[in-house]
């Protein structure tokens, strides 16, 4: 997948930003976090998922986190993945994301740059495996459709606050631009390699404007939540200047204590 101009321009603007930071340009701290995920799968005759016939090994990726922290407030985070998919014959390689963030407080963040798509209860998390309990995401959302995508090109506002009685909230409001892969099975494919997947075309919303509010409650673990968003669609399959404005809802609960999970969107 090739970057976009327009996050080698934000990308560009982020180091030299950095660079007019002089003496506070050097790092506090930096981390570095990696995570991976490998799997086999082989079905009873139909290709699904990760899976085909004959078997397949080719389901594997590997991403670096990269967090700088440079002063107390300003933060710039990256990450870099390599991803194998069945029925792809060549490794694909994204940049997630890569931004700044200028911290007045938790309860107020801003971001600029590739920032992680705050959709839903696995938008931040798209890819890290360790952090859900499948190994594949919910297809009916973050699927082959195009109701996500893994980062949003603008700038948004996040922050988190909570309250002596036990409530607390987390919320989001981002603008820009949102881009990915619709993956349409049988598409162009020939039926004896037909995977759902195997196909892809790109797509993009302009002019995006969305927010996600997540409101934990007194009962310890339990939190409900919305995410939203709308923009202008951009598709292969649209005629020129036919790009409808379309609109994506999310809703969200989530259970956690020591030895249960339950999850629902």
């Amino acid at each position: 997948m090739k970057t976009p101009v327009m996050i080698t321009r934000l990308s560009a603007a982020m180091v030299a930003a950095a660079l007019a930071l002089g003496p506070v340009a050097h790092a506090e701290e930096i981390d570095l976090h990696g995570f991976g995920g490998w799997a086999y799968g082989q079905t009873d005759g139909n290709n699904y998922l990760i899976g085909t016939e004959a078997g397949s090994y080719d389901n594997y990726s590997f991403a670096l986190n990269v967090n700088a922290r440079l002063t107390d407030r300003l933060t710039v985070v990256g990450q870099f993945e390599f991803q194998q998919r069945p029925g792809y014959g060549d490794m694909d390689r994204s940049l997630d994301f890569a931004f700044a963030e200028w911290k007045v407080n938790d309860a107020l963040r801003f971001r600029a740059g590739r920032v992680k798509h705050p959709f839903g209860i696995y938008g931040e998390i798209f890819n890290v495996g360790t952090l859900r309990p499948f190994y594949s995401l919910p297809l009916s959302i973050y699927g082959p459709q195009r109701y996500t995508a893994r980062s949003v090109d603008g700038v948004g506002v996040t922050g988190v606050k909570e309250w002596d009685n036990g409530w607390g909230v987390n919320y989001d409001v981002y603008g820009g631009r949102i881009a990915g892969e619709l993956r349409i099975r049988g598409f162009g494919i020939p039926g004896e390699v037909l995977h759902l997947g195997s196909q892809s075309l790109p797509f993009s919303f302009e002019e995006v404007l969305g927010g996600r509010l997540v409101v934990s409650t007194p009962v310890k673990g339990l939190s409900v939540g919305s995410s939203a968003y709308r923009g202008k669609a951009y598709l292969a399959l649209f005629a020129e200047g036919q790009n409808p404005t379309e609109e994506a809802l999310d809703f969200q609960a989530e259970y956690q204590a020591e030895r249960v999970l339950v999850r629902a969107e």
